[in-house]
C-alpha cells in the first residue's frame, strides 16, 4: 500500500507517493528447505537428445539435492560429473559421496572458488573432510581452486548422453529464488569441460600420483 505525504509541510493538500518499500523479503525457514521438494521437481523433468527444461525454483530445497534426486529418479548412471560452484556444504559432500558408494558416480570433480576456501579455512574444516570422504581408494575424485562465481553442473553418461546443469544456485544455495537449466547437448558440454580440462590442470589439489 502507498503512503501519502505532503508537498508542502505548511498545506492540507498530499500527494500520493510513487516509492513503496519492499514487500515479503522474508526468507523460506530452514524447516521447510526439504529434499522431498527436489524429489518433486526430478519427478517432473524429462530430459531427451537435444532437450532444454529451465526452471525457477522458490528455495524449497538445495541444488545439491536436485542433482541427487535428479540422479536417482531417472537412474542416470554418470562415467563423468564435474561441478563447478561458488561453495558447498557438509550435506553436498555426504551426498556425492553416498551416489559415488553405491555407484551412480564413476568419476568426480569439484571447482569451487577461493573465496570458499579462505572462508572455510578460517571457520570450519569442510576441505579437509572433502578429502576424507572423496578421495578414495578407486583415484576417481579430484578437488580444484579458482576465483569463481560459476555455477555449473556437467554429467557424461554411459549411454553417450551429455547432460549440462546451469544457473544461479550453488550447491548449498535455498531459502531464495533460483533460476537454473537442464540440457542435452554435446556441444555444450564440452564448450564447458574443455575450460575446466585447463583449469584442473593448473589448479588440481590432489597429486593422484602419490597413494592415498
Amino acid at each position: 500500500m502507498s503512503r501519502r505525504i505532503k508537498s508542502n509541510p505548511f498545506s492540507k493538500v498530499e500527494n500520493q507517493c510513487r516509492y513503496t518499500p519492499p514487500q515479503n523479503l522474508a526468507n523460506i525457514e530452514e524447516k521447510f528447505v526439504k529434499y522431498k521438494h527436489a524429489q518433486q521437481l526430478a519427478d517432473d523433468i524429462k530430459i531427451g537428445r537435444g532437450q532444454k527444461v529451465t526452471v525457477i525454483a522458490n528455495g524449497s530445497f538445495i541444488f545439491g539435492d536436485f542433482i541427487e534426486a535428479f540422479i536417482l529418479k531417472h537412474k542416470i548412471k554418470c562415467k563423468k560429473m564435474t561441478i563447478c560452484t561458488l561453495s558447498y556444504n557438509q550435506n553436498n559432500v555426504d551426498s556425492l559421496k553416498n551416489l559415488i558408494q553405491y555407484g551412480w558416480i564413476d568419476d568426480l570433480e569439484i571447482i569451487t572458488s577461493g573465496y570458499f576456501y579462505r572462508t572455510e579455512k578460517l571457520k570450519g574444516r569442510l576441505v579437509e573432510y572433502t578429502y576424507q570422504q572423496l578421495d578414495n581408494q578407486k583415484n576417481n575424485f579430484q578437488l580444484s581452486f579458482i576465483e569463481t562465481h560459476m555455477k555449473v553442473a556437467l554429467i557424461e553418461t554411459y549411454n553417450d548422453s551429455h547432460i549440462v546443469m546451469q544457473g544461479s544456485a550453488n550447491l548449498r544455495s535455498c531459502q531464495s529464488v533460483e533460476q537454473f537449466s537442464i540440457e542435452e547437448s554435446k556441444e555444450l558440454y564440452m564448450f564447458y569441460q574443455d575450460y575446466f580440462k585447463e583449469v584442473s590442470s593448473k589448479n588440481k589439489t590432489i597429486n593422484k600420483y602419490i597413494k592415498k
